[in-house]
């Protein structure tokens, strides 16, 4: 069992690697299979059959640095929020980076 690297996105260490089954998965648009998931930020990276592969995949980084993208809450008519980047509904506020594309989102100041 490979020691999972704290997560590329918000950097915590609370990364587990998790089975998400039919009854999980089909509601949610996920396929299943197994999981490495940060449990702060929600990002994930999936699905495969071995726990191996998993881990492979979330250890994988670039070599190369990646400039960070800056994003914003956008807020609709609902109260709702999303990711200025990529769109993504993005309703925990308290979250610092879009678990989707990985933006750094800040909230606007008026």
């Amino acid at each position: 069992m490979a020691e999972l690297k704290p997560c590329p996105f918000c950097g915590s260490r609370w990364v587990q690697v998790r089975w998400i089954g039919f009854r999980n998965a089909k509601p949610s648009g996920f396929t299943p299979g197994l999981y490495a998931e940060c449990t702060d930020c929600f990002a994930m990276k999936g699905p495969y059959s071995e726990k191996e592969d998993a881990e492979y995949a979330w250890n994988r980084r670039d070599d190369n640095e990646r400039p960070v993208k800056i994003g914003h809450y956008v807020t609709d008519e609902m109260g709702d929020s999303s990711c200025s980047e990529c769109g993504e509904k993005y309703l925990d506020i308290t979250k610092r980076f879009c678990p989707e594309c990985g933006a750094e989102l800040r909230r606007n100041e008026k």
